[in-house]
């Protein structure tokens, strides 16, 4: 019993330095830095659809055709937007001549402002942020110098948008 007692009251003795020596230091403030690094991004997101497509019907007063879709650029950086267009290798001489002489493929932003176009102004500065954007393709047959059109139904090409970080210099 003696041994109990004197094993109680040292644990107590014990317990009280520390409770003491803890209740002095909660009484001081120390500051600790937290420091947050968020890495560099950009991305293409929220696409409205996954292709692109339209009917070329030449009975109609109307010889433009298009589809289009949208899509968004999240930054956090400036960066570079870039458009291009393809046509697949391997489409038919005639087809492939129709499709070069009338498309055209362009981004605009959703006030209709010309952003980019595959023709002429391939690459545009954009400033960070969150951009909602709206890529459109068409065709305008009333630039084709041929009277006689092509039979074709099927994928006449592919469309890159490319999003990279601007170069600071």
């Amino acid at each position: 019993m003696q041994l109990l007692k004197s094993t109680i009251i040292g644990l107590l003795f014990i317990l009280t330095i520390n409770l003491s020596l803890c209740w002095g230091q909660v009484s001081h403030n120390v500051e600790v830095g937290i420091y947050l690094t968020i890495p560099e991004f950009i991305k293409i997101t929220n696409i409205s659809k996954e292709k692109l497509y339209f009917e070329i019907e030449m009975t109609d007063n109307d010889l433009i055709f298009e589809d289009n879709l949208f899509f968004d650029v999240y930054a956090n950086v400036d960066y570079s937007l870039l458009l291009e267009f393809k046509t697949i290798d391997d489409l038919n001489e005639n087809v492939k001549k129709l499709v070069q002489d009338t498309y055209d493929s362009y981004i605009t932003d959703l006030t209709n402002q010309l952003i980019v176009d595959a023709k002429e102004n391939r690459i545009a500065e954009r400033n960070k942020g969150i951009e909602r954007y709206k890529l459109i393709f068409e065709m305008d047959m009333t630039k084709s110098v041929e009277s006689r059109y092509p039979q074709f139904e099927g994928q006449v090409g592919s469309i890159e948008v490319i999003v990279s970080k601007l170069e600071t210099i």
